[in-house]
């Protein structure tokens, strides 16, 4: 990682001057996947904003724990439109601006990713309301950064290396194998600056969701921004660990 750090680094910087408008592609997708969770969520109690939003996001749980017909058509309008638009913005990072996938087997393939990714939220969520143990939402809190991080490069493997789920999260291992410093860096610092703004908003947070509402817009724009961030390191590291040959090639 030493001797490709500054590599990667300027790579990332030269991105992000080049792409920087792709922050507003970026907030919507990340506002997407904030209404769809904050919505089902709501519809598993109907509670107040307060106690929505102090729950992790976790759609899969949440449809699971209130079904019917409309939650379970929530889910696969998420699932869809997310998975359509980051398909597109991830293309339009390594390349030019897209609003789609480059096909259904792109498409469908980047979907699986991301069933697995929800999967994770939701049996994370499952664990946590299954047990009051201190010890356990330590450990289901553990396990959960773990897969994430493990996950972390799929969804890039997919739209830029051309391969199936179960490959693309083999890929995203390798990824992250070969970038350990700045895999486990990004991650942990996302994490930090999400549990940083969300203390924020409860700390401003007073009233219902009317009164919540510009919190929440403030909570998108900031996280969206972060996000692409993100997204850009982490595309590059993969690109260049392709490129230098630090993962197998696509089989």
């Amino acid at each position: 990682m030493e001797a490709t750090g500054p590599t990667l680094l300027r790579r990332a910087l030269a991105v992000l001057r080049a792409k920087q408008y792709l922050v507003f592609y970026a907030i919507p997708v990340y506002a997407l996947a904030v209404g769809a969770s904050l919505l089902l969520s709501w519809l598993r109690a109907r509670e107040s904003a307060v106690d929505v939003l102090s729950r992790a996001a976790a759609p899969f749980y949440d449809a699971a724990a209130r079904p019917g017909f409309f939650a379970v058509a929530i889910v696969v309008a998420y699932l869809a439109l997310s998975t359509w638009f980051r398909a597109g913005y991830i293309r339009s990072i390594v390349g030019r601006f897209r609003l789609r996938p480059q096909s259904g087997t792109q498409f469908f393939s980047l979907l699986g990713v991301y069933v697995v990714t929800e999967a994770v939220a939701g049996l994370s969520a499952w664990a946590l309301s299954a047990s009051g143990s201190a010890t356990v939402t330590t450990i289901v809190g553990i396990v959960r950064l773990v897969l994430v991080i493990v996950l972390m490069y799929a969804d890039y493997a997919v739209v830029i290396t051309g391969v199936d789920p179960v490959r693309a999260i083999f890929r995203s291992w390798a990824c992250v194998r070969a970038n350990v410093a700045l895999s486990l860096l990004v991650a942990v610092a996302f994490s930090l600056v999400g549990s940083v703004a969300s203390a924020v908003l409860f700390l401003l947070l007073e009233g219902g969701w009317l009164q919540a509402a510009p919190l929440l817009v403030i909570y998108v724009v900031v996280m969206g921004v972060v996000s692409f961030v993100v997204d850009v390191v982490l595309v590059v590291a993969y690109s260049h660990a392709v490129e230098t040959g630090r993962l197998p090639r696509a089989r």
